[in-house]
């Protein structure tokens, strides 16, 4: 017995999003006409149907048509507002389901128009299609309905199985590839990029199932692969190299979206964009990257969108690590995108010559990274070589956390980053929040908005860094913040000011000879907020050591700024002090844009300098006061 497919037996339309066209009519015509034209409700061709055709609440009606007539549908809503797509013309009322096709006397029977038709169609003759009459039965004996195409004959291509269609949209099954888990589908591929290229560009659908292939795919310009879903369909790559290479200007605007990404047991790279030359505007949109050694690496990439992507249970997640040492990457952005459980690291830079440009990370996750070297941060864009950072970088409403037990990694370096801001985040878990760990300052940063919990060292470090900032964040402890012009405008930070206090080591000498002095005391600390410092200090000696002329302590880390002339005047105790004259006091001062705190005596004389003169082999000195630093 043989069967045939079951037509659509009740008319069925929809509206422009897809939905059943409720109480929707249509209108028929003569083609080519607006001259109305009847259907029917039956088989009979009794009854006519009323003009326009009311749909009932599913968007169906039963529509007959008269098989020696042709027709034109125009399809609107039941306001009358024309469906898009519609009117259509030139609708055969023939053959209809169950109609023979009764060839003429040369046993030949035309489908369609000369330049695209079905050709001697009856007793089981050879049936083509296409205008270069190209056989629809394949190589394996399959049935198919879509010729050989202009550019597959330019690039030199014979579809495995014609059944399946080249244009608009390239189902790569038509050059035999299988998703079966086994079958290498190096052959499918390099015929469809190579047909690709030849077009100019277009879209390549991969079905549902796992395609394993052995060798990277070099991806043309203006291509779009999309696959079935995240968890329908698996591109397995067994090689050890690069899967999916966007490497130079040549392969720009492509998009890959909807599929999962796998290595092989962690080695060679997922997606490489860019190599020595420069590749960009491309969209990485929903997909799964695992199993890497790299999942994505930017080499030399420009407009590249990263989006609702999971990066995930590679060695590391994302590298920017230059092709070469004259290219650079340039914005860069990721949305919505998970990077999690990456062995080493989630985001690194290992070779940066140049500084990377506009890099972006908008509502992500970066998370549980570092397992294996949490001496590593999460996120940095530092170059482990080539000592270059970033310029303009964001970090918006990222979620952080490292749930792995054990000690955790710090969160992200922010060395040598320039224009840089970290807002609106969550971070669980981590030793330092944000540290310039490995090495060079960062400048123009601000760090706000973050709720914390979990952090075993602080949250911010900044040793180094110039004109940063921190503000509206929630989090617990002290802060590190000792670079030039480093601020913390939280209350957090101010109300546990304290807590920053740092010690340094006093010195006592002369001006003209500076001495030898033997110490029995020497004990200092000192708090920076923004630009404001609070100092004491204690020094005892027990002798002199040869010190000759004005007497000066020495140490103090940091300078007082340059202000309208006036130095800073503190209060002291001095014991083992002998004052000169009328003077009955004894005071110190901080010299004008220095860090050299000097010893006075003070009263009716004038203010002068203590000389060695004036201190006993056994002097104590203890000065306190607060200023205005330089930066």
């Amino acid at each position: 017995m043989t069967t045939q497919l079951s037509p659509t037996p009740i008319f069925k339309a929809f509206d422009n999003v897809g939905l059943p066209l409720s109480f929707g009519l249509l209108y028929t015509y003569q083609a080519g006409t607006t001259t109305p034209q009847a259907t029917y409700t039956d088989s009979t061709g009794n009854t006519p149907n009323p003009n326009p055709v009311l749909l009932n609440a599913r968007g169906e009606a039963q529509i007959w048509l008269n098989p020696l007539q042709n027709y034109k549908f125009l399809l609107t809503d039941a306001l009358g507002n024309q469906i898009p797509g519609w009117p259509v013309d030139n609708i055969s009322g023939s053959l209809y389901p169950g109609q023979s096709i009764i060839p003429n006397t040369d046993n030949a029977f035309d489908i369609g128009s000369l330049s695209d038709r079905w050709r001697n169609g009856y007793f089981g003759t050879q049936i083509f299609v296409g205008p270069d009459n190209a056989p629809i039965v394949d190589s394996s004996g399959n049935v198919g309905y879509w010729a050989r195409t202009a550019a597959e004959i330019a690039a030199g291509v014979t579809p495995v199985n014609f059944a399946y269609a080249p244009s608009p949209v390239i189902d790569i099954q038509r050059y035999g590839y299988k998703p079966d888990g086994i079958t290498n589908n190096d052959g499918a591929f390099s015929a469809a990029m190579a047909v690709l290229s030849a077009q100019g560009g277009g879209v390549l659908r991969l079905p549902p199932g796992q395609g394993n292939y052995a060798t990277g795919i070099a991806v043309p310009a203006n291509v779009s692969i999309i696959g079935a879903g995240q968890n329908a369909t698996t591109l397995h790559y067994t090689g050890s190299n690069t899967a999916l290479l966007f490497g130079n200007s040549a392969a720009a605007r492509a998009v890959i979206t909807d599929l999962t990404l796998t290595g092989a047991s962690k080695t060679g790279t997922g997606i490489q964009v860019g190599d020595t030359d420069f590749a960009g505007k491309f969209l990485f949109s929903r997909l799964y990257i695992s199993a890497f050694a790299t999942g994505i690496r930017f080499a030399a990439a420009l407009w590249t969108v990263v989006e609702d992507c999971f990066i995930q249970q590679n060695t590391v997640g994302v590298d920017f690590n230059a092709g070469s040492a004259s290219v650079f990457n340039s914005s860069v952005q990721f949305f919505g995108t998970i990077i999690h459980l990456n062995d080493l690291q989630g985001v690194k830079a290992t070779f940066v010559p140049i500084n990377n440009l506009d890099i972006n990370f908008y509502g992500c996750t970066i998370q549980n990274n570092c397992a294996t070297d949490v001496t590593k941060p999460q996120w940095s864009l530092r170059g482990d070589t080539g000592g270059g950072g970033a310029r303009g970088v964001v970090m918006d409403g990222t979620y952080t956390e490292y749930k792995q037990g054990g000690t955790p990694p710090d969160f992200a370096d922010i060395s040598i980053l320039t224009c840089a801001r970290f807002s609106g985040g969550h971070m669980d878990t981590a030793a330092y929040g944000f540290r310039d760990r490995i090495g060079g300052s960062a400048s123009q940063v601000q760090i706000s908005h973050w709720n914390t919990t979990g952090l075993t060292q602080q949250f911010i470090s900044a040793t180094s860094e110039v004109d940063f900032v921190e503000f509206c964040n929630n989090f617990s402890g002290s802060l590190t913040l000792t670079g030039t012009s480093a601020r913390s405008l939280s209350g957090t930070a101010l109300a546990g000011w304290a807590a920053l206090t740092t010690t340094w080591t006093p010195t006592i000498k002369g001006a003209s000879t500076a001495g030898t002095p033997t110490y029995t005391a020497q004990s200092a600390t000192y708090s920076k907020v923004g630009n404001a410092v609070t100092f004491k200090c204690k020094v005892a000696i027990s002798a002199k050591g040869g010190m000759v002329g004005a007497i000066s302590i020495e140490g103090l880390p940091v300078g007082a700024a340059t202000l309208i002339g006036v130095n800073d005047i503190f209060a002291a105790e001095m014991t083992g002090v002998t004052v000169s004259g009328s003077n009955t006091y004894l005071y110190a001062q901080l010299v004008n844009g220095g860090t050299s705190i000097q010893l006075f005596q003070g009263g009716s004389t004038t203010p002068a300098q203590l000389t060695d003169t004036a201190l006993a082999n056994a002097t104590t000195v203890v000065v306190s006061g607060s200023y205005q630093s330089a930066s």
